[in-house]
């Protein structure tokens, strides 16, 4: 059964007006007391939502804002298009950015491909989505600094992920957090990057049209991920095999060599992380 949001967690953080989908902060007894991401938005209809991609608790609400309750300024502009100030030529980025996407071995013809860029005026990295069924469903901001560590704005919250399809790959995907370990595993199989932790019905839709094997490979060192993948593999393998991978290391961190070999091995030595 999916774990509830209580109104008071998630209805003081809700914006004044349909947007992009923000991430703040919530203690959960679901959470185990512990701080979470969790996104808030308003819908077309004035209804509110909220999830925590940490421990999959979700949350609704039809009824208005009760006063008192402090919400995004009505003035704050809303944003659903990419910063028009974002840069792509590394020239202009600053510093901090570039060493942190060379540290993975990717340059600026990488970040240009995949339309990465930096918005000086959110001092972020901008990641856009793309997948199969939706062109650009919506966009990343990464954060170096104090403050949400990613932003989310989109309109289609189910299409919020980043599918990249090798038409000559097998019917095996890697399903990776973020952006950069999908384009590291693309070089070895089609990957597929949720963006989060949670797995949305469409993104389960797109997947199972194309693979009957799927490698979950997210950040191992965190328990509740742990707990995330496990719930991802078991609504996966309805579909065909599902295998989670324990890896130190995330994709972006690997070689494609270390990952072909941590994928020979998960296959070689199942264990209980297999469906």
């Amino acid at each position: 059964m999916t774990n509830r949001l209580r109104h008071e967690e998630f209805m003081p953080h809700v914006p004044d007006a349909p947007g992009p989908t923000s991430r703040v902060n919530h203690d959960s007894q679901s959470c185990s007391g512990q701080s979470r991401s969790m996104a808030v938005w308003m819908n077309n209809d004035g209804t509110y939502g909220a999830k925590c991609h940490r421990c999959g608790a979700t949350g609704f609400s039809k009824a208005g804002k009760p006063s008192g309750f402090k919400s995004v300024p009505k003035s704050k502009k809303v944003r659903y298009e990419i910063p028009e100030d974002t840069e792509y030529d590394w020239a202009k980025w600053p510093v901090k950015s570039i060493a942190y996407v060379n540290k993975f071995g990717f340059d600026m013809s990488t970040t240009a491909r995949y339309g990465i860029g930096f918005s000086h005026e959110m001092d972020r990295l901008i990641f856009p989505a793309t997948n199969l069924a939706m062109k650009s469903p919506g966009w990343q901001a990464k954060s170096f600094g104090t403050g949400t560590r990613y932003i989310t704005s989109t309109r289609f919250p189910q299409y919020m992920y980043t599918h990249l399809y090798n038409p000559e790959g097998t019917k095996a995907v890697i399903i990776t957090e973020d952006l950069f370990s999908a384009i590291r595993a693309r070089d070895v199989l089609s990957s597929f990057a949720v963006l989060g932790t949670g797995i949305s019905d469409q993104m389960i839709s797109e997947l199972r049209q194309y693979y009957d094997t799927f490698y979950i490979w997210l950040d191992n060192d965190n328990p509740i991920v742990k707990e995330a993948q496990l719930k991802m593999a078991n609504k996966l393998s309805l579909f065909g095999t599902a295998v989670v991978i324990k890896s130190d290391k995330e994709p972006k961190e690997c070689t494609p060599e270390e990952i072909k070999d941590v994928l020979i091995a998960a296959v070689l030595v199942p264990d209980a992380t297999s469906v």
